[in-house]
């Protein structure tokens, strides 16, 4: 009987099994945190957009209720014109009223295709949220 002596293919021949056991050891670590890392990436991102999109429905439900309590849309109502409310938008808003299939927006606002009350939807590079006025 003899005995052979065989080489791994994988670790350089003359590392002592210690240094063998950190570098396993270093490798799970960080496999473990690069998984960690982009678990918690994902789901900070994905509240991020969550409350970005639930600040633009209250926006727009805060906007529905001023249109409403200045009857801007009723016609020789006192109260805030709707030119001026157009130009009243705040930094990074587009506007844009439909009243009875009519569609009133700020000259500079961009088509915001079909607006569901709903939910609030992405067109294009925008967020949109819309909400009714009684």
């Amino acid at each position: 009987m003899f005995d052979r002596v065989r080489e791994s293919h994988y670790w350089p021949p003359r590392w002592p099994i210690r240094w063998k056991l950190t570098a396993v050891s270093a490798g799970l670590t960080f496999a473990i945190l690069v998984f960690f890392g982009l678990a918690l990436g994902q789901y900070t991102a994905s509240q991020l957009r969550q409350n970005f999109a639930d600040e633009t429905k209250r926006e727009a439900e805060e906007l529905a209720q001023v249109i409403e309590n200045e009857g801007v849309l009723t016609p020789g109502a006192p109260g805030v014109a709707l030119e001026e409310l157009l130009d009243r938008r705040p930094d990074g808003a587009d506007l844009t009223l439909i009243a009875n299939g009519q569609r009133f927006a700020h000259p500079d606002s961009a088509f915001l295709g079909p607006l569901d009350s709903a939910s609030v939807t992405r067109f294009g590079t925008f967020q949109v949220a819309s909400a009714e006025v009684a």
